[in-house]
């Protein structure tokens, strides 16, 4: 008996653990009740209860947990310095916090800063409205693993999306994702003022459209402090368009890496037709002490420049395979030559480069295909030279091979194998995809 009951108190015990950490969901909504139990709005369907944002934020204190807001525009930031809501431990178990199914929840930002600690967060499925702060949607480091998905970000004076750093602390590990967003309707009356602005290693973005953006440029990945660098990062599945140069930036860019090393670029398209060409308005700047970047399958039209290597310091080893880049500002597909170790092949347009003495064109493999020039966006016509007239590069394609400057996927289909295009992820792009997560 004594057995028994002993074995009996441990299946309790058990069962009550298991109980406590199972995945919860909580309900918020703009009428709920600040004082609500965390029990009262707890449901898998919509309970009878709801609490306040704040109140439903603070109930999610278990990994797995979820927070459920109702449609509404809430005048309010999400800001987790003063919550109490708890950790995930890995995308598989993390928390979320989303509006609820097939409602539109507007919200003035999301903010983690130093003294947040928070890690493997996923906010999804939600409007900003960056009127009234700077850089309404914003991380930095000891926060780690936070992800947005299916955010749609407008009206930023600065910048939309930002992980920042502080000098006095590592950049290192705090890995943010930024998934099938959107930065729109931005307008930055100071130097600065991006769709995303990065100074964190370990990043990717994965699915973005950035236009009618006013300020210095789309995404921006450079660490300003000294000694620190946005490293290791990813950007894929991209539309940048109706850029404005910003009143004080006289900047008007698409991507820019300054200082990074092992950066990958590819599957995108940059237009900067409403910039001013008489400012710097560079498709793609590579710069500083960087070293190890890749762009590959990149479409570009407009700006004064193609790609602008070697600014602000000599970047090495870059790679540049499958791209067509159109500057109709009168400057050159590639203004100054690559540096050491760099390879650029398949590269459309007339790869001009002008004299630098620090970066040799010497120093360059170059393989262009001078027939490719075509101002219509993708997908190309049948007719085009740039049809089968591609490197693989290890991603997918149709055709006998990859084509120059048409966006492929990225599920390491091999060569001669028609890739898969049937995924649209954002209802205003023009080229569809096939979503692939990072690990």
């Amino acid at each position: 008996m004594k057995r028994m009951m002993t074995g009996l108190l441990c299946l309790m015990l058990w069962a009550s653990q298991v109980q406590s950490q199972t995945p919860r969901v909580f309900w918020g909504s703009l009428s709920g009740s600040s004082g609500a139990s965390c029990s009262a709005i707890m449901a898998v369907t919509q309970p009878g209860t709801l609490g306040t944002a704040d109140r439903a934020l603070d109930c999610a204190t278990n990994a797995g947990d979820t927070v459920y807001l109702k449609g509404g525009n809430y005048q309010q930031i999400l800001d987790f310095t003063v919550r109490s809501t708890g950790n995930g431990t890995s995308y598989n178990n993390p928390i979320t916090v989303r509006s609820a199914p097939g409602e539109t929840v507007t919200i003035r930002g999301i903010q983690m800063y130093l003294n947040s600690a928070k890690s493997y967060f996923i906010f999804q499925d939600m409007r900003v409205d960056g009127c009234c702060s700077s850089d309404p949607v914003i991380v930095t480091h000891p926060n780690h693993h936070i992800r947005y998905q299916r955010i749609d970000l407008f009206n930023a004076t600065t910048n939309g999306f930002a992980c920042r750093t502080d000098p006095s602390t590592d950049n290192d590990g705090v890995f943010p994702e930024w998934i099938d967003v959107i930065a729109r309707d931005g307008n930055s009356s100071q130097i600065g003022g991006y769709g995303i602005y990065n100074q964190c290693d370990d990043y990717l973005v994965d699915g973005i459209e950035v236009y009618n953006w006013k300020g210095s440029g789309a995404i921006e990945m450079h660490n300003a402090y000294s000694g620190l660098r946005a490293d290791r990062g990813t950007m894929r599945r991209f539309y940048i368009h109706d850029m404005h140069e910003g009143t004080n930036s006289h900047l008007c860019e698409g991507f820019g890496s300054l200082d990074g090393a092992g950066v990958l670029i590819y599957d995108g398209r940059i237009d900067l037709r409403t910039c001013p060409t008489n400012i710097t308005s560079a498709l793609i700047r590579i710069g500083g002490s960087g070293s190890s970047l890749v762009v590959y399958n990149v479409l570009g039209i407009g700006g004064l420049d193609g790609i602008d290597y070697c600014a602000f310091g000599q970047t090495t080893d870059i790679t540049v395979k499958n791209s067509i880049l159109l500057p109709t500002g009168g400057g050159p597909a590639i203004h100054k030559s690559p540096c050491a170790g760099s390879v650029v092949e398949n590269f459309s347009h007339n790869a001009c480069f002008s004299s630098d003495t620090s970066c040799g064109s010497s120093k360059v493999t170059l393989t262009s295909h001078t027939n490719c020039v075509d101002t219509n966006l993708m997908p190309l016509s049948t007719a085009n030279p740039c049809r089968d007239a591609g490197t693989y590069v290890g991603l997918p394609f149709n055709g006998l091979r990859a084509d120059i400057g048409q966006e492929g996927g990225s599920d390491g289909t091999p060569p001669g194998t028609p890739g898969s295009f049937a995924v649209t992820f954002l209802p205003r792009l023009l080229f569809p995809y096939t979503v692939a997560m990072r690990g």
